[in-house]
């Protein structure tokens, strides 16, 4: 009898250690996934940070080219202007001349 309730002792206490190390095998199992499901997070992260980083150099050079083509086009304008201005002089002087004459 005494064999018999050792026996079942032993059994109750291997099936509690084995219920003990599923649980933690289970916590363990879900640390992992959580793990590589934060790698992924963080992988996802840094792509996307790189992504961002792309695109904001390429905006900087597009920005670059679109301020070089501005620049471009004022000093296109102002060249213009400056020969308009040529021309209106000896304009201005025979209209000076034509109304002092008058």
């Amino acid at each position: 009898a005494a064999a018999r309730e050792a026996g079942a002792a032993a059994r109750h206490l291997a099936a509690q250690a084995l219920d003990e190390a599923g649980s933690r095998a289970a916590g363990l199992r879900r640390e992992v996934n959580a793990s590589e499901d934060v790698e992924r997070v963080l992988a996802r992260l840094r792509d996307e940070a790189a992504a961002l980083r792309c695109d904001l150099s390429a905006e900087e050079t597009s920005g670059a080219a679109e301020a070089e083509g501005l620049h471009s086009e004022v000093f296109a304008l102002t060249l213009q202007e400056q020969s308009l201005q040529q021309a209106l002089v000896p304009g201005e002087a025979a209209l000076a001349a034509d109304e002092v004459e008058a």
